[in-house]
C-alpha cells in the first residue's frame, strides 16, 4: 500500500515496446511515476535500485520470465509484499495457476482495456489481492 502523499512508482516489464509506451503513456497521465524494463532480468535489477509500490508484468519474455521474476522477487524480503500485476496473452489455465501459485495479486489477460488495467492497479494499492480466483485444482 502507498504511503499517503507519495506518487506511487510503477514498474511495467514487458519485452513488447509499443504496450510498454502504451501503457506507461497512460499510467503518467495518471499521474504515476512509471519505470520501464524489457526482461525479467532488467525487472529484478530495477525492482532492487529503486523499489516499486507495485509491477506490471508479461509472462512470456527473454532471459527470465514473469514467473521467474516473480518467484525472484518473492524470496527476497524486500520485495515479497509488493503487488504484481501478471499481464499475459497466454490463458492456459496452468500458466493463471503459475502466476497465483507465484505470488501474483492479478492476472489480466492481454489485451485488456485500460479501465480494467487501471482497476487493478488501484485494488492492488489499496491491498485488495488477489483480484482474481486461482483456477481450483481438479478434484479441489
Amino acid at each position: 500500500m502507498k504511503p499517503k502523499g507519495k506518487t506511487p512508482r510503477i514498474l511495467v516489464v514487458d519485452d513488447e515496446e509499443e504496450f510498454q509506451s502504451l501503457v506507461a503513456e497512460h499510467l503518467r497521465y495518471e499521474k504515476y511515476e512509471v519505470s520501464l524494463a524489457s526482461d525479467g532480468l532488467q525487472g529484478l535489477d530495477s525492482a532492487r535500485k529503486n523499489p516499486p509500490d507495485l509491477i506490471i508484468a508479461d509472462l512470456a519474455m527473454p532471459n527470465l520470465d514473469g514467473i521467474g521474476m516473480l518467484k525472484a522477487l518473492r524470496t527476497d524480503d524486500r520485495f515479497c509484499k509488493i503487488p504484481v500485476i501478471v499481464l499475459s496473452v497466454m490463458v492456459e489455465k496452468n500458466d493463471k495457476q503459475r502466476a497465483f501459485e507465484a505470488g501474483a495479486a492479478a492476472f489480466l489477460n492481454k489485451p485488456c482495456g485500460i479501465e480494467e488495467l487501471l482497476d487493478a492497479i488501484k485494488a492492488c494499492l489499496r491491498g485488495d489481492r488477489p483480484l482474481a480466483s486461482p483456477i481450483p485444482k481438479p478434484g479441489v
